[in-house]
């Protein structure tokens, strides 16, 4: 069964409701931007990966596949052939 991107949004289930979903995205950016530390993103990865899990169960997997292909690629390139200074 073929389903889409908006099928997926309209069945998935709901964690964070109302006003409180507005409050968590923006402290959520401004928390990312704000403390500019590997930790804070990867910490931040994780929370909304386990909230889009819970809420969209396997279709999570398969929506982030399609951005994945395109991103992988464009980071080994970036890694290894784009001349730069080490981060440290």
């Amino acid at each position: 069964m073929h389903e889409t991107l908006e099928e997926i949004q309209m069945t998935s289930k709901k964690p964070i409701d109302g006003n409180l979903k507005v409050y968590f995205s923006i402290f959520s950016l401004l928390f990312i931007v704000i403390i500019d530390s590997i930790s804070v993103h990867v910490t931040a990865l994780i929370i909304f990966s386990i909230l889009s899990i819970y809420a969209a169960g396997r279709n999570y997997i398969r929506l982030i596949k399609i951005p994945t292909y395109f991103l992988i690629p464009s980071i080994i390139i970036i890694a290894f052939f784009i001349p730069g200074n080490k981060i440290q």
